[in-house]
């Protein structure tokens, strides 16, 4: 961290700090497995470069000449290890003559056309850099000016595996190349953003893999024809900035910023001139939520203090030399468990925002019990500066931000993601499936006994059987009726015709199936007997529907060992059939046997956005009133607590969320046995969660509003051959 001493006028006091924007990996790993490739390895910030008189670390000391560049050995020495493939570096330019540019790169390698932070003469300013680490372990860091600087380095951690990353989360370096530049036609058209217009590039394919949650971009503004900000964004414009700037100024920033469905971020000019703007890539991090310690948990932005209007404390600018404390554990997306013991405090990557100031100075932005005596940002009087921020949670789950300057300042505050330092507990994958490959005949035995003897052996320890449907959906059987008390059973999709199984007939096939589990299984194995039971009730009533699924399928299977048996049913408002039918099976199961029950379905039209307290809305094709949070919350544990598991489908991570948000409903009292994916040969575009993702995005979901979420199994369902 730079340590210049802080004059009375607490003119740019301090520089940033290593609260690294890129060390959103910053958290220390708990004694767990070896990390995934692409793991953040905080370091106790450390000065790694000064060319100050007295200063003299890692090369002499004496100002860098004009066009000239210092060597640093950086890697193999303490407190970056030999190996290390990328490390995280707070660059300071102080004392400079004249205006330029600051770029570093890899020994050995080409210097690149891009810079990493540019100064005016006299300036002294601060930036995070991320740069690939070669096996010399030496960087080069050019000064591109006419005149001479000087210059600090801090190491505040580094990466390992960052060339070739795994897991969700995980980072990927990436040499320096320009994505964007509006000055002669790089990645968009060659012309000026207009005021209040945005710019947008393609990332993916430049080396950011397809399905990158985020990437690490220098943005640059130059040339702009009046002040204003620019916001960095993928999807839909969050209301924070990125980076500010006066008339004339050329100034840049690093920036984490999600990536849009369509591969692509935005650019927009927040002033009410034209500028020009510039991108260079400097990485990307792995889709997905994280279960490994030291993995980014994108998010999308959500303000978490704002002072002028008292989101997130009182509506009152931070006095002289004090401090505003805001809470960040369990709000926006971030888990409740990322602020434990001092051990296993996690993150989170704010990005914070001066504004109004009445004096110069400083801020402060830290979660442990002391204040550091570095700063995360510095500004002028009457100036707006924004800057992204990575800090580590206070055990109460809180971070405060303080004021260094003789005036008030307002300060904003939005989080965009968090690293946690726990492991997330991840099971193995179990195969459950959809029954299509049956008819009744005979051979349906050996069919499914080879199944149940694979899925045993597979290691699966929980299998849901998705076995038709009890509704008449909208097509007669092949014998011309629907189905009906007189006429029970259920219906087979995905058939060249619409084939009516009788309950004799699905109790052979399952009877075979639970043999060849027990057959082949090491230890316990779960297998749940599903139907559908939405649709229409009026020709097969579901009172009937419920009560046959006990005592014509689930209490006349034959028992075996090492299987336990539980009933399911696939429940969704858009299936068409009302919430007091749904009740209704339910009831009726439950009360005709002693079996437990999975409830599998969806949360149609509920809200997506974490700690949303909206009710649900019309799910399409749904007929009859809205389902409510309180229905979900029902059908999925108070009709019979202790007896009904949940088994959400979570293709999205919004899926995910609405689960979340249901299970405050319920008092934070829902059972989850699992979550429930589907390979995409069932559901074709609609299923983009592995079934890693699809467990991590609900752990996560759910840690926002309990600590330590129990969430036994995953299970990917499957068409059948």
């Amino acid at each position: 961290m730079l340590t210049l001493a802080r004059p009375a006028s607490f003119l740019l006091a301090c520089v940033l700090s290593t609260a690294a924007v890129v060390g959103v990996l910053a958290v220390a790993s708990p004694a767990v497995a070896a990390p995934v490739s692409g793991t953040y390895h905080a370091t106790t910030p450390t000065r790694v470069l000064d060319t100050r008189e007295g200063g003299g670390v890692g090369v002499s000391a004496g100002a860098i000449g004009a066009f000239q560049e210092a060597v640093l050995q950086v890697a193999g020495s303490t407190p970056v290890p030999a190996g290390a493939s990328a490390v995280v570096l707070n660059v300071t330019v102080t004392a400079p003559k004249r205006s330029g540019y600051v770029t570093l790169y890899p020994d050995g390698g080409v210097r690149p056309t891009t810079s990493d932070l540019n100064f005016e003469a006299g300036q002294t300013v601060a930036t995070l850099v991320v740069v690939s680490v070669p096996a010399s372990g030496k960087l080069h860091l050019f000064n591109g000016s006419a005149g001479t600087v000087h210059l600090v380095a801090d190491v505040s951690g580094y990466y390992t595996g960052a060339n070739a990353p795994s897991g969700q989360g995980a980072f990927g370096a990436l040499p320096p190349r320009r994505l964007l530049d509006t000055r002669d036609g790089t990645g968009a058209p060659e012309a000026a953003v207009l005021s209040r217009k945005a710019v947008a590039f393609t990332v993916t394919g430049n080396g950011v893999p397809p399905g990158a949650s985020a990437v690490v971009l220098k943005v640059t503004v130059t040339e702009p024809m009046s002040a204003g900000y620019v916001t960095a964004y993928g999807g839909s414009r969050p209301t924070a900035s990125n980076l500010n700037f006066l008339k004339s100024q050329t100034v840049s920033n690093l920036v984490v910023v999600p990536v849009g469905s369509d591969g692509r971020v935005s650019l927009f000019n927040g002033s009410t001139g034209t500028v020009h703007l510039l991108a260079d890539i400097a990485g990307y991090f792995l889709a997905g939520d994280p279960v490994n310690p030291g993995a980014l948990g994108a998010l999308s932005p959500v303000r978490l203090l704002d002072t002028r209007d008292g989101t997130g404390g009182a509506k009152l600018a931070v006095p002289p030399l004090q401090a505003r404390t805001v809470s960040v554990r369990g709000r926006g997306g971030v888990p409740l468990a990322i602020a434990g013991t001092d051990a296993d405090t996690g993150s989170v990557i704010l990005n914070v925002t001066v504004t109004a100031p009445t004096a110069s100075g400083f801020l402060t932005v830290y979660g442990g019990p002391v204040r550091p005596v570095v700063s995360n940002l510095n500004f002028v009087e009457g100036q707006t500066v924004p800057n992204l921020v990575v800090t580590q949670v206070s055990t109460a789950g809180t971070v405060t931000l303080y004021n260094g300057s003789p005036g008030t300042v307002e300060l904003l505050a939005d989080v965009s993601g968090y690293i946690p330092n726990v492991q997330a507990p991840l099971p193995a994958t179990s195969t459950s499936h959809y029954i299509r490959n049956i008819t009744g005949v005979s051979a349906d035995v050996l069919t499914m006994q080879t199944e149940g003897c694979a899925d045993a052996r597979s290691g699966s320890t929980f299998v849901l059987l998705v076995v038709g449907a009890q509704s008449k959906a909208t097509a007669l059987l092949a014998d011309g009726t629907w189905l009906s008390p007189s006429n029970p059973g259920v219906r087979l999709t995905n058939q060249s015709s619409v084939v009516r199984l009788s309950y004799p007939q699905l109790r052979r096939a399952l009877d075979a199936y639970t043999l060849g589990v027990s057959s082949c299984a090491v230890g316990n194995v779960t297998v749940a007997i599903g139907t559908n039971s939405s649709g229409f009730s009026d020709a097969y009533p579901a009172s009937v529907k419920g009560a046959d699924w006990a005592d014509e399928v689930m209490d006349k299977l034959v028992v075996r060992p090492q299987v336990t048996l539980t009933g399911a049913n696939d429940i969704e408002a858009s299936f068409g059939d009302t919430q007091a039918n749904a009740v209704i099976w339910e009831t009726s199961y439950l009360g005709a046997t002693s079996s437990n029950l999975v409830y599998s379905g969806s949360a149609d039209s509920c809200p997506t956005s974490f700690g949303s307290t909206a009710d649900c809305g019309a799910a399409a094709g749904q007929s009859g009133p809205s389902w409510t949070r309180a229905d979900y919350a029902n059908l999925a544990y108070r009709l019979s607590p202790g007896r009904i598991t949940a088994l959400p489908q979570v293709y999205y991570g919004s899926q995910a969320v609405q689960w979340a948000n249901i299970n405050v409903t319920a008092g934070r009292a829902i059972v989850f046995a699992g979550v429930l994916t589907e390979n995409a040969s069932a559901c074709g575009l609609d299923c983009a969660m592995t079934p890693g993702q699809g467990w991590a995005a609900l752990y996560h979901s759910l840690s926002t509003t309990v600590t330590t979420p129990s969430i036994p199994v995953v299970t990917d369902l499957r068409v059948d051959s």
